[in-house]
């Protein structure tokens, strides 16, 4: 295997508070799951013990109730941006535990390259195939990934047995440069990934690791099954 196999328990112990990362996928799409719940446990415990424990999230979008769900409610973020959705969230960033800034989600990987909020201490992605000579296939939301992998100091893979092997033409990522040196736009003549040149070759020089997830359910990025057709319209019909 080309990354050390961890727990998800052992990946948040690497994790400090006041750490900055920025997490995979955009909406619930592809947002980890299991080391954000992890971490969410780790840090009810030193708060327990009369520690401090946050750390500030960055993502492509809003996440998912194992990611800013799960840490909101254990008061375990500091910074967040760009967007929000879980009413724990919310509760924290109106209380001022969390500090939040609302920005234009096109707006936040050229201006974390510029260099505006600081260093990013870890990337946790999700991916659906990790192969033996160090490639990676993305789970089902890329967000901010290309950016969050080449300026992260490490990063977590969180392996998602749930989703599809076969997704290695489902993502088509090239970078544009900066505003001042764009072209125009960008002919996508065919789909698969491209991003070797935009942070993915870091994929074998900063992982620490990667852990083996399982989930439940059938709809495992909404966090539960989706309803048949007919009964979805019957609750939109009222």
């Amino acid at each position: 295997m080309a990354f050390p196999i961890i727990t998800p328990n052992e990946a948040a112990a690497m994790i400090n508070n006041g750490d900055v990362l920025g997490l995979s996928g955009f909406t619930a799409a592809g947002s980890p799951k299991v080391v954000t719940e992890a971490l969410a446990a780790r840090a009810e415990k030193e708060h327990e013990a009369g520690r401090p424990f946050k750390v500030d999230i960055f993502t492509g979008a809003s996440t998912n109730r194992w990611a800013d769900g799960a840490l909101a409610k254990a008061n375990a973020i500091g910074r967040r941006t760009p967007y929000q959705n879980t009413p724990d969230l919310r509760t924290r960033i109106n209380s001022h535990d969390t500090h939040y800034f609302d920005l234009h989600l096109s707006e936040l990987s050229q201006k974390f390259r510029y260099g505006f909020y600081g260093e990013l201490d870890w990337a946790i992605v999700e991916v659906a195939e990790v192969f033996d000579n160090g490639e990676v296939v993305l789970g089902i939301g890329a967000g901010n990934v290309p950016t969050y992998v080449k300026y992260a100091k490490r990063v977590i893979l969180e392996l998602n047995s749930k989703l599809p092997r076969d997704r290695e033409k489902c993502f088509f990522v090239e970078n544009l440069g900066e505003n001042v040196e764009r072209a125009g736009a960008v002919s996508v003549l065919f789909c698969g990934v491209n991003i070797s040149d935009d942070g993915f070759d870091r994929f074998g020089k900063g992982v620490v690791g990667f852990h083996a997830a399982f989930y439940f359910g059938d709809a495992v990025e909404c966090g539960g099954v989706v309803p048949a057709a007919e009964d979805l319209s019957r609750v939109v019909q009222g």
